[in-house]
Order: C-alpha cells, then structure tokens, then sequence
C-alpha cells in the first residue's frame, strides 16, 4: 500500500486528469485505421517511462497509468476495422490461467500491490489476444509489428539521450553499467534486443532509403547501448535477434554496405562514451554468475515447502512476499522459478505446457512458411524472437513482468503463432494468412 500512496502522492492533479481525457481525445479524434497502432507504440513507450526513476513524477504516472494503456489496446483491438480472426483455445487459456494468479497472492504480506499487478497481467494478456485477433492477413501483421517498431524507436530514443543530458549519472547508478535516468540494465536491455532485431529487418525490407537508415541506426543504436549494459543475458539475445536478418543480407551487398557503414558509425560514437565511462566490456566474457547460487537456493526452498505450497505456492500463505523469497532473500532471476515460487505446480506446469505448445506452433508455421502470404524472414525473425524471450526466461523473470514490452511481445508471439498453426491445421492447402471471420 505505502508504494501505491506514494506514486499517487508524487503525480500531480493535473496529470491525473489528463490522462484520461487523452485516451478519450486518441479514440475520438483519430481514424479507426491509426487507433490500434498508436496504442501499441504508445505501449512501448509508456512502459519504458515506467522503468526510469529518475523521472519522478513521470515515471510514477506511467507506472500508475498502466492498466489504462492495456485497457485502450483491449478497446482499440475490439472495435478496430476490418476482418478478426478466431484465436486458438490455447492461446485464451492464457488468459484463463492469468485470471487465476489473484488467487495466490490474496494473503500475502504485500496484498495491495500483488492483486494490482496480477491485474496488470491479466489485461496484458487480454490486450495480445485481442491485438493477434486483428492479424488476419500480411498487410494486418505488419501494421503491428510497424507500430510495435515505432514505438520501440522512440523509446530507444529516449534512453539515448541520457548519453547526451547527463552521461555521467547514465553510468554512476549502475556502476559504469548503463542504466539512463536509473532504469535497471536487465530490464531495459530487453528494449535494445527489440530495437537491434526489427532495426536490421527495416533496415533490409523498408520501403525507401530513409526508412531503411532509420532501421540501421536504431539497430545500431540498439546493439550499442545493449553491450552497454554489460549484461550477458542482453548483449547475447541481442545477437541471436540478429541473425536471422543477418543472414538474409549477406544476398544484398549493396544494403549491407549501408547497414555496415550506419551501424559502424554509431557503434564508434557510443564506444567514444563508453570508454569515458570506464565500462567494463570484459565482463561479457566472463560466466562467472550468482545466478548458479540463487537458483539452488530457489529450487531447495521450494522442495522444502509443505505439499500443499509445493502444488499452489503462496496461497494461503501470511508471511511470504509475492515478490522474493524470505529464505533466499532475492529475486529468482528466472521466470519459471518465479512462477513456481508464486503459484506452485498447479501455475507453473500448465504455463511451460503452453510454452512448449506456443514453440511447437511456432516451428509449425516457420517451417510452412512458404505457404503463407506473409515475408518467410518476418516469419523467422518473429520465430527466433519467441524462442529467444523463453530462453532469456532462464536468466530474468522480465518475460512475465506486466510493466515490460518485451513480456507484450512474448504473449503476443506466442498467441499469433498458435493462431497461426490452429488455421493453418485446418486450411493446410491455402494461405493461413486470407481466411478471416466476418468481425463480429
């Protein structure tokens, strides 16, 4: 209670009011067509913002704020124009596992901010449903990767510029790690893969020069303040997000000398200002990690539960946190371990079942990709990212963080892709992306 009384005594009045009256302004006074788009890039930034402290009361109305942006996305997606496609029950069990979370943190020590954040999830996961039921064709998809990009720009633009407003204190909060106006390195990081893996896919397919500079410099931008942060489990995703596009480039000589000489030369600025700022890159080559101790302490503290914590985690619990365990005294850094520390077997073995699904689908489409209306490289690049946001799950619980883009693309993939494979099982000689639903 006292962190919500304290975001709600730090926004000032006139923000509260204005919020609200922008949401009605962006559904009233734009056409239908832009709605949805600009509540996806507005996502991205918003939740950005979220993470900066050093913002005040800025950071403490977009964090405040949040459920309104998932709301407007859920709305925006509902009555957008056009055709809406039937979404896999897989994919809403999702959403039915998310509507049980308030369950388990009912009496925990934190209750207040517990039952917000399980609500957060739950229209986190309603909004990527209700996103992928408007992806009915190429032309859909790419309208919401492209604001999804947009949004991913500027928010990217944002963290830059704490390199130009103050580059000392980018440095100083996280030990010469990068972490601009006080937003933690891991939990950023997750931005700068985004931005690295859809600023080279612009880069190559982008419609018209500017377009394509735009996608290089953001990728190069992106992988720049990546290794920055000094964080393995940033800097390497970054690179595996790569290479699907990387791949496909080494076809076009003439785009990859652009992309070379723009990401180049943003990767010489911003190794000017991370040498003045002493960081340290050699970390990158190391494995040594705590994360080995964390997760021993995690996996015995849960076999030491009583059996009926061990099936349903914190319910029913009166002196655990929902947040960190008292016994290891930290965060798991990975999500399935936070899941299980939550909600027990009866949470975390159905949400890998659904994984594991979400990947299957995923391969399923990837391999008929050929099939599809949709680009084969925007089918692999989109692949690649779910299997990265799983993997990236063993070393930071940030894939299921409702306050995250990179926890809204997880879902969002992981929805479009059982989508995509339920359709095309049943239409398995035409294209998945040309049969729709009349929108209801």
């Amino acid at each position: 209670m006292d962190r919500i009384a304290f975001y709600l005594e730090s926004i000032p009045i006139w923000m509260i009011v204005a919020v609200p009256l922008a949401g009605v302004v962006l559904v009233l006074g734009i056409p239908g067509r832009l709605r949805l788009g600009i509540g996806l890039a507005l996502m991205v930034v918003w939740l950005t913002l979220g993470q900066m402290s050093d913002l005040a009361a800025i950071q403490a109305l977009t964090k405040a704020s949040i459920p309104a942006v998932y709301l407007y996305i859920i709305f925006t997606a509902m009555v957008a124009p056009g055709a809406k496609r039937n979404v896999s029950l897989p994919a809403w069990l999702l959403f039915v596992l998310a509507c049980f979370t308030p369950l388990y943190v009912f009496t925990t020590t934190d209750t207040e901010v517990a039952l917000l954040i399980r609500l957060n999830w739950i229209l986190l996961v309603l909004a990527t449903i209700m996103t992928a039921r408007t992806i009915t064709d190429d032309a859909s998809l790419r309208y919401v990767i492209g604001w999804l990009f947009v949004g991913i720009v500027v928010a990217t633009a944002i963290a830059s510029s704490a390199l130009v407003f103050d580059p000392g204190a980018a440095f100083r909060a996280g030990i010469n790690r990068f972490r601009p106006y006080d937003a933690q390195s891991n939990e950023i990081g997750t931005l700068f893969i985004l931005a690295t893996a859809f600023g080279l896919y612009y880069g190559l397919t982008g419609p018209g020069l500017f377009r394509r500079i735009v996608g290089f410099g953001t990728a190069g931008v992106g992988f720049g303040l990546a290794a920055m942060t000094v964080s393995r489990s940033v800097v390497f995703p970054a690179l595996l997000a790569a290479m699907p596009t990387l791949f496909k480039m080494v076809r076009h000589p003439i785009i990859v000398i652009l992309g070379v000489l723009i990401v180049a030369a943003t990767a010489q600025f911003l190794a000017q200002i991370g040498s003045d700022a002493d960081v340290d890159l050699e970390r990158l080559g190391s494995l040594e990690s705590g994360r080995y101790q964390i997760f021993q302490e995690y996996v015995t503290e849960l076999s030491n539960r009583p059996a009926f914590n061990q099936v349903f985690g914190l319910m029913l619990t009166r002196d655990q946190s929902f947040r960190v365990s008292e016994d290891a005294d930290m965060h798991a850094h990975n999500a399935y371990l936070e899941l299980a520390y939550m909600g027990g077997l009866s949470y975390v073995l159905p949400m890998l079942a659904l994984e594991a699904y979400g990947v299957y689908c995923a391969f399923y489409v990837w391999y008929r990709r050929r099939t599809l209306d949709n680009d084969p490289l925007l089918i692999t690049l989109l692949a690649s990212l779910l299997g990265i946001t799983l993997l990236h799950g063993m070393t930071t619980g940030t894939i299921y963080s409702h306050s995250n883009p990179w926890a809204f693309c997880h879902i969002f993939l992981a929805v479009f892709f059982m989508t995509a494979a339920h359709h095309l099982k049943r239409l398995p000689s035409h294209p998945v992306a040309t049969h729709t639903q009349p929108a209801s």
